[in-house]
């Protein structure tokens, strides 16, 4: 699903910084 794909951006933006 998208959302899961969006909610995982978000994830990864706060780890990457």
């Amino acid at each position: 699903q998208e959302l899961i794909r969006i909610i995982k951006g978000s994830i990864s933006e706060v780890l990457g910084k």
